[in-house]
């Protein structure tokens, strides 16, 4: 068979408009018919076996009773696994505009996708459906960005929890290299006014997305005095004082992001929080001993 009759049998598979669409795109869609060839393969077997069932119904009440009973069964097959392709589809179709132009989605490894897939296709709420289109998108922009304990918790994630997580994301900083979501005390009214408290980080610790700290929480030491933190498109040079152990510390407040929950702040839609910036920046030159010795003039982050 050519190699024009396969991509044609694969385009086949999804319901996709590919009309326009960039090489990106369109290798994203073969790739996603490709990963989803096998579970229809094995979804069609099981069907041929519940139609071979019902074509030996005999005219005793044994029979026709058991072939009801698969006829039930087939019927229910049919609207999961439509269903289940609806939402493959949608969330394929949802991942293209994400796709970034050097984007090769040939990259992403076979086994990785079918597990992707093989847990997506559950997923029918519209919001939900954009954060796994997200990942796939991010996955096809980079191979690798995301782990498969990432979509396991993804998996289990109720929307209630993933709004929470956007909740808490709202309040990350970049601090160094990477992004930390500063919570010194999460009973505190700048926290609790928008939507966070103790026992909801500690849901989100349970579910896998962060590590959550008693007193005195984490912190971040550095070899030089000079740090560097930002938040809202603007950066803060900070001039750091040595601890009680000689070392140049920043105290981060009492949670740190686990690895899917880094993966999952990548495609999470932030907003600013009013005021936590000179909150923040408050705590760390007033209440943090010996912590901080001067912060600079803010600039804007290029």
């Amino acid at each position: 068979m050519s190699e024009d009759s396969n991509k044609k049998i694969s385009f086949s598979l999804l319901n996709i408009d590919a009309s326009g669409l960039k090489e990106p795109g369109l290798l994203l869609i073969e790739k996603v018919s490709s990963a989803i060839g096998a579970a229809t393969y094995t979804w069609t077997r099981k069907w041929k076996a519940n139609a071979d069932a019902k074509a030996k119904i005999t005219l005793s009440k044994a029979d026709i009773e058991i072939s009801e009973l698969q006829e039930r069964s087939l019927q229910r097959m049919l609207a999961e696994e439509c269903k289940h392709q609806e939402n493959m589809e949608s969330i394929t179709q949802k991942a293209i505009p994400n796709l970034d132009e050097s984007a090769n989605p040939k990259e992403i490894d076979d086994d990785w996708m079918a597990n992707f897939f093989n847990k997506c296709r559950h997923i029918s709420n519209d919001q939900m459906q954009d954060l796994w289109a997200k990942i796939l998108a991010g996955e096809a922009n980079r191979s690798g960005s995301f782990s498969r304990k990432t979509i396991s918790i993804l998996n289990d994630l109720s929307q209630e929890d993933a709004l929470l997580f956007r909740d808490l994301c709202n309040f990350s900083w970049i601090v160094g290299a990477s992004y930390s979501p500063i919570i010194f005390d999460p009973e505190e009214t700048i926290y609790k006014d928008n939507g966070l408290s103790f026992n909801k980080l500690v849901n989100l610790d349970n579910i896998g997305l962060i590590s959550l700290s008693s007193s005195p929480g984490y912190g971040r030491w550095t070899n030089s005095d000079s740090f560097e933190v930002g938040y809202d498109e603007k950066l803060y040079s900070l001039t750091l004082s040595k601890d009680g152990k000689g070392e140049y510390f920043l105290n981060i407040g009492k949670t740190l992001l686990t690895q899917p929950g880094e993966e999952i702040l990548k495609v999470i839609e932030t907003e600013i929080v009013d005021g936590f910036e000179e909150y923040v920046l408050n705590k760390w030159k007033n209440h943090t001993p010996k912590a901080i010795c001067k912060i600079s003039d803010r600039f804007a982050r290029s």
